[in-house]
């Protein structure tokens, strides 16, 4: 008997080591903004993935580097979300139609010329008149408030740019196929339905043969990164030469139209502007959209304004935050730069330069 129990043990033993053998890319899990980071390496390729419940959905970003030395193909149908509790399902993805659908220019604005006139104010007044023959008289007249009108409509035409704005938002930020070649990195976004609040589960994101998985809420047990992840920015292929000078980009946002930020320099001697934006593309003409700008900082300092388009610095064409953070690198503490950008007027966007002293 003590022969067959050593046995049962050294088995366990084994089994045990086996699986510990089996499992050498521990999940990381680190904190930016409240919002929680997960993330594990596994040859070469690095996979991150933050959870967030938005309404009644759960919008996912997925980022990945392949540090390895072969391509590797993404596709957005190979990543799940699966809900243990309250309910075990598998959560639906969106699709992009569905999102351009639902919040599209035109369905918007039907619905707000559909309620012009019902519901607003109107201009009730009376007169009391007598006749030839004095007799009293009241008369009623009952008019639309114009002004109230227009001020409604303003409101509504307001809303409309921000529902197009979110339309756009959407379609600049949805995870698409790529294949990533070695030293490239790319980042997007997916939403997924679901129809009581998400308490705990898992996402699966599979990177051609190889799949990591991620529980959410993640266990105790896991340890942040040795060092701070370079994640791309959401919605563009980057480069590891792209990323070097980076730090994380900051944790997807709750508000729909706060995509992310321009990342920052890591270089101790790069100058830093003090403003978060993201990706902006109209008409063919690309930049980035300032969402965000420090107090007392470079960018408040020089004019710029939340809502402008940082189209180009010193000359360079901006395209991209990868783009504007490359140029931060490039300038130090008190260099002054010329920055070229868009602001929205009456007449539609309008071109202005200033000058920006970058700041520590």
């Amino acid at each position: 008997m003590k022969s067959a129990t050593a046995t049962i043990v050294l088995m366990l033993v084994g089994l045990i080591g086996m699986t510990t053998a089996q499992n050498p890319n521990p999940l990381h899990v680190y904190f930016e903004s409240g919002d929680t980071m997960e993330q594990i390496t596994d040859h070469g390729v690095t996979v991150t993935a933050t959870l967030k419940e938005v309404g009644k959905e759960n919008w996912l970003w997925v980022y990945i580097s392949n540090n390895s030395n072969d391509a590797v193909n993404v596709f957005p149908a190979s990543i799940t979300v699966h809900q243990n509790l309250p309910k075990d399902e598998a959560l639906r993805m969106k699709t992009e139609r569905e999102l351009q659908r639902g919040s599209g220019h035109r369905v918007f604005w039907g619905q707000v010329i559909a309620g012009v006139g019902a519901g607003l104010s109107r201009n009730i007044s009376r007169a009391t008149t007598k006749d030839a023959y004095g007799n009293s008289y009241t008369t009623t007249v009952n008019t639309p408030d114009y002004e109230a009108q227009a001020r409604w409509l303003a409101l509504a035409d307001r809303q409309v740019q921000r529902e197009q704005a979110i339309t756009d938002f959407h379609r600049r930020e949805w995870l698409r196929a790529n294949t990533l070649f070695p030293g490239s990195a790319y980042a997007g976004r997916l939403i997924f339905v679901r129809d009581k609040k998400f308490a705990s589960g898992f996402v699966r994101v599979s990177v051609d043969a190889r799949n990591y998985e991620f529980p959410f809420p993640p266990p105790q047990s896991a340890r942040p990164p040795d060092s701070a992840p370079a994640l791309p920015s959401i919605g563009s292929v980057s480069t590891s030469a792209e990323l070097s000078g980076m730090t994380t980009s900051a944790a997807p946002s709750g508000s729909a139209i706060e995509p992310g930020t321009i990342p920052t320099a890591a270089a101790q001697t790069a100058g830093v502007l003090g403003a978060s934006g993201t990706n902006w593309e109209q008409g063919g003409v690309r930049g980035v959209e300032i969402l965000g700008i420090a107090p007392d900082n470079a960018a408040e300092v020089s004019g710029l304004h939340t809502g402008d388009v940082i189209t180009d610095v010193n000359g360079r064409k901006i395209r991209s935050t990868q783009d504007l953070a490359s140029v931060l690198v490039q300038n130090g503490p008190g260099s002054r730069i010329s920055v070229g950008y868009m602001f929205k007027s009456n007449l539609g966007w309008m071109p202005k330069e200033t000058v920006v002293v970058l700041t520590k």
